[in-house]
């Protein structure tokens, strides 16, 4: 077929695709559709026409609608109501004997607790500190027992509130990846809290004033610290119980509904906390009332997580297979360097580079460890006991509180060393064309790593200041996006000065452009949030009886037992930040090099080259 003729069967359509991409709102799939036809007509013209500009036109739309494609899909709307009316019910009908063991473990730990308070006056002091316990009999001799919930803005108040109790549910949740151990613990834990502090106001004579002000807010604050147990028993419980699935396939299908229960339960938390702050002060309102208005929270929530799910399931709407059983195939091939990848993908894709080279792993994190908590020892005894990292707290005592502390310098260093771990593990996966070695000029240029490293220890301390604006971000926010985004954009630098440009200001608008996507968010959300799991482990009671069991190896004398314990302590914390670390730059590289493929397409021209090169046979590929 003669050019012009070609170029006269199609130009219609062409110019209708054409009107097609300047239509930001056009449909995702349409766009896929029309990649495929406009690479069909491509490599046409690059076999009969490839020195004419019919070939470069159809060449450079085949890359405008490829970057259309992949630079983010809008949400719908209609799949968020599913997610509340069709997905959350789903996963607590499947999750339903998990959250009937998170009930029951709740209610025998609240039993517990009332009967520990019976045979014992004090235990409330024990469970509730004194501190509480003297400001309520205080509260009672003036004659407002309930006062404690009237002394803070109800604004203020909320927020905190609203904080702590998504961090606590979310501590509950996430410690079920302990084989559901950390989860039960939790469970036990604020059951016997709760026990012990209704009984402390029954024993005073006060159980229905108590009751009608309590329970406004804890009826929905109660029920979601149940749900987050039963979040993070189904958690756990693909690692306990992998029945036909292999244990990493079953933690991970398991994992997902446990979060899926989590994120049901945010809107209950903060609607609680809502009604703490401001509406609990209210103890003038007739009884009747606020009975009436506990019962509609515990109607709301034992008809949307209990009876909704129930009914769904018998009418048939949960007899298709559960979509978060659709897994990614077990890794045996190597890592594509070349194809764009979601955010859940980057993060198999580390695990498994990571799976792959465990003696760099644990041979450059347990040497950065090592050496670091070494020099603590060597500072002194005192030291190194004080370590107690609370969550995002005092993180200023690991990584040092000034920019050029010999400790900020002695971490910056360790961190590096950890980096180059993570480019040697990468680049033994690397195809040879896309690996910068280790001669002196990439090291040098590998050396620019050290300014993302001073940014994110820096952000981090900050991160830990009591300041009201630190606090707010640390405590309130923590689960917004704007949080996790520095950590991946900090891997990003290091991948992109490692891989991309030599010049770092190029990199540096690349690594703001790929915010546009919410790959940067979910990264730094799942390392983060991994890695906060694991600190909380260390500074729960679970480490403290681990470090205690151990004590037996210790010479006598109670410095010894207190330097053991944080020697271990800090050794184990090191490791936690380090392994992050190493994620974050195994992530970093896979990030970089499929924001690459969205932006600049290098391996999709690559291959649109080669269309029509390789000799054929009737059509077929000659061998």
């Amino acid at each position: 077929m003669r050019e012009t003729k070609f170029i006269e069967q199609n130009k219609e359509k062409w110019a209708e695709y054409e009107s097609m991409l300047q239509n930001e709102q056009a449909e995702p799939e349409k766009l896929n559709d029309l990649f495929v036809q406009i690479t069909d007509d491509l490599s046409y013209a690059r076999t009969f026409y490839p020195n004419r500009s019919v070939k470069v036109y159809l060449n450079q739309m085949a890359q405008r609608i490829f970057h259309h494609i992949y630079k983010g899909r809008r949400f719908p709307k209609e799949r968020l109501w599913q997610f509340w009316t069709d997905d959350i019910p789903q996963v607590m009908w499947e999750s339903r004997n998990a959250l009937r063991l998170a009930l029951a473990l709740f209610v025998l730990s609240f039993v517990i607790g009332i009967i520990s308070s019976q045979i014992n006056p004090d235990f409330a002091r024990v469970v509730l500190g004194d501190n509480y316990v003297d400001m309520t009999l205080s509260n009672i001799q003036k004659g407002d027992p309930m006062a404690v919930y009237k002394d803070n803005q109800p604004l203020g108040s909320a927020l905190g509130i609203a904080a702590n109790n998504l961090f606590v549910a979310f501590r509950t949740a996430i410690l079920g990846v302990l084989a559901s151990l950390g989860t039960a613990f939790m469970l036990m834990y604020n059951g016997i809290m709760v026990g012990a502090f209704q009984y402390f106001f029954v024993e005073k004579g006060l159980f229905w004033e108590s009751f009608l002000t309590i329970w406004i807010h804890g009826t929905l604050e109660i029920s979601a610290i149940i749900l987050a147990g039963g979040a993070g028993l189904m958690a756990g419980s693909g690692l306990l119980f992998p029945g036909t699935f292999t244990r990493t396939q079953a933690f991970q299908i398991s994992m997902r509904r446990g979060m899926k229960i989590f994120i049901g339960i945010t809107p209950v938390i903060i609607l609680a906390a809502m009604f703490e702050g401001f509406l609990t002060r209210f103890t003038e309102v007739p009884d009747p009332l606020r009975a009436l208005f506990i019962g509609l929270n515990l109607l709301f929530v034992l008809w949307y997580f209990v009876y909704l799910p129930w009914q769904k399931a018998r009418n048939g709407a949960f007899t298709d297979a559960a979509k978060d059983s659709d897994l990614p195939p077990q890794q045996i091939n190597p890592v594509s360097f070349t194809s764009i990848k979601s955010a859940g993908e980057i993060i198999s894709d580390t695990f498994s580079i990571v799976k792959r080279n465990l003696q760099w792993t644990f041979a450059g994190t347990i040497s950065a460890s090592l050496i670091f908590t070494l020099v603590l020892l060597y500072r002194g005894n005192q030291k190194i006991t004080a370590y107690r990292i609370d969550g995002l707290k005092d993180l200023d005592m690991f990584f040092g509180s000034t920019a050029l502390s010999p400790q900020r310098l002695l971490m910056i260093g360790l961190f590096l060393f950890v980096s180059f771990v993570g480019l040697r593990m990468i680049e033994m996966e690397m195809p040879a064309v896309h690996r910068r070695g280790f001669g002196w000029k990439a090291t040098l240029q590998s050396l620019l790593m050290v300014v993302p490293i001073m940014v994110l220890l820096g952000y981090l301390t900050i991160s830990s200041s009591e300041s009201l604006f630190f606090a707010l971000v640390t405590r309130l926010f923590i689960f917004t996006p704007v949080f996790f985004a520095p950590f991946a954009l900090t891997s990003y630098w290091a991948a992109g000065v490692r891989y991309g440009s030599v010049n770092p200001v190029p990199v540096v608008w690349r690594m703001f452009q790929s915010l546009r996507s919410w790959t940067p968010y979910l990264i730094g959300l799942f390392i983060v949030g991994l890695s906060t799991l694991l600190i909380l482990f260390l500074n729960s009671e679970l480490w403290t009886l681990f470090a205690q069991f151990f004590s037996w190896a210790v010479p006598p004398g109670e410095d010894h037992v207190a330097t053991f314990s944080g020697v271990i302590t800090v050794f184990f914390i090191a490791q936690v930040v380090f392994f992050s670390w190493l994620l974050l730059i195994v992530s970093g590289v896979l990030h970089f090099y499929t924001h690459r493929e969205m932006m600049d397409a290098p391996h999709l021209l690559q291959q649109i080259e080669t269309v029509g090169t390789v000799k054929q046979i009737r059509g077929l590929p000659k061998e």
